[in-house]
């Protein structure tokens, strides 16, 4: 009768010691070896880091952080490896969820919200030249699931593979050889923007969930199926890395942050730095270069030791008001298509005063960024008045930016502008929600 009754589901009250986590994780099989599962190990190495005396909180909250993210990805693909045991799943999850609520407090946010709180941490969104480019030119967004997993990489043993997109048939995973891509690109960014043409790299995108996709960046429309942007992937969604990487023979080189449309700086190489470290990539001797092709370290591992902290994160999260801000540069696009608009926003001159009309068109625009931010899941849980802070403070951020790329008269206009709402905001909608 004792085994007709179902045993509890596992539950850890705190984040475990090695030992308990181990012993909670463990497969009774002879032939099975934990170090084969370098997911596994990675989280292993987590929770040893976890149980460290004298952690601090920023060493706390980033290693918290990783594991979070290790112990999802592990759990999205833990099927279909052959070095992953799923008789772990419960306590892989287990291990999951006491992470999420140890997050949660240390973040101050609801458990269900930890992972949009880390995008506003991790996530990088598009640019104003990516937002205006996918306003103006079709980006041929993938939408459906299958258009992006054709260029999904996947990790055995550290060694990067993929299936062969470009055959008539699905083939087996086999080892990457990112010239492959290159050779079908029809678009180099280093010639573009001046910098040394780096040949046999591949476009690269990781998501917020820290999926890797690696192909060809095709900007003629001969090539429906390929990626056109970096934010053709995600489809205009924010990412944790976009750029380009070199990899041979299922071995990472080099990796660089030269995206256009996402711009990431420097610290985001730590975002796809742990996420190689995780799945097994060996990183000592991996190149990392800049949007031009320049030299930012010769060895990723001493890059990510130096620069994977939580200190480096907060200063992203400081400067991230940049990628914010530009989601406003999505209603300010529009204004090459609205000439009434663009009149009006354009006569705005400094120490004059402002054109009729012009704070009812602010307005809308305030409301219309507001309802935007109310549907975006980074910002669930803020409170009314701080969205609608944030919702103006982007509009006037992104026009002050608009104007400034051709207009530094026009632009001191917005930046006084934006001084003045600062000291007298406008008023929020009649009914916030």
């Amino acid at each position: 009768m004792k085994d007709l009754v179902p045993k509890a589901p596992l539950l850890f009250l705190s984040v475990p010691t090695p030992n308990e986590w181990k012993s909670k994780s463990y497969v009774g099989k002879f032939f099975v070896q934990r170090s084969s599962d370098r997911v596994l190990t990675r989280i292993d190495d987590l929770v040893s880091g976890l149980n460290r005396s004298g952690l601090d909180d920023g060493s706390r909250k980033y290693l918290l952080a990783e594991l979070y993210y290790s112990t999802n990805y592990w759990l999205n693909y833990c099927e279909g490896n052959p070095n992953v045991q799923l008789e772990r799943r419960q306590a892989v999850r287990a291990l999951k969820e006491v992470v999420e609520r140890t997050l949660a407090k240390s973040l101050g946010v609801a458990p269900l919200l930890v992972g949009p709180e880390l995008e506003k941490h991790y996530g990088c969104s598009l640019t104003f030249h990516g937002i205006y480019k996918d306003e103006t030119d079709e980006p041929r967004y993938f939408k459906e699931r299958e258009k992006r997993e054709r260029y999904k990489i996947f990790f055995r043993d550290g060694k990067a593979l993929w299936h062969e997109w470009w055959m008539s048939q699905t083939s087996k995973l086999k080892p990457v050889d990112t010239k492959e891509a290159c050779q079908r690109s029809s678009f180099s960014l280093q010639q573009q923007e001046g910098g040394p043409l780096l040949s046999g790299y591949g476009f690269l995108v990781m998501t917020s969930y820290r999926d890797i996709y690696v192909a060809p960046h095709r900007m003629d429309a001969i090539a429906p199926g390929m990626p056109k942007f970096h934010s053709t992937i995600p489809a205009g969604k924010s990412v944790q890395f976009a750029g380009s990487i070199l990899i041979q023979g299922g071995i990472v080189k080099a990796i660089r942050n030269d995206s256009g449309h996402y711009h990431p700086d420097d610290t985001f190489f730590i975002n796809i730095l742990e996420q190689l470290r995780t799945v097994g990539v060996r990183l000592k001797g991996v190149q990392l270069f800049n949007y031009k092709g320049e030299d930012v370290s010769k060895d990723a591992e001493d890059y990510l030791n130096k620069r994977g902290n939580w200190g480096k994160i907060e200063e992203r999260v400081k400067q991230s008001q940049r990628h914010q801000s530009a989601m406003a540069f999505r209603t300010s696009a529009l204004l090459s298509r609205n000439k009434s608009m663009y009149e009006m926003l354009n006569r705005v001159e400094y120490g004059k005063p402002e054109p009729q009309g012009l704070p009812v068109l602010l307005q809308l625009l305030f409301e219309e960024r507001y309802d935007g931010l109310k549907g975006d899941m980074r910002y669930q849980g803020t409170p009314p008045g701080s969205l609608w802070t944030t919702a103006w403070t982007d509009v006037l951020e992104g026009l002050f930016k608009y104007f400034e790329i051709d207009d530094k008269k026009k632009a001191a206009a917005w930046k006084a502008k934006l001084d003045h709402y600062k000291l007298a905001p406008p008023v929020p909608p009649r009914h916030p929600t």
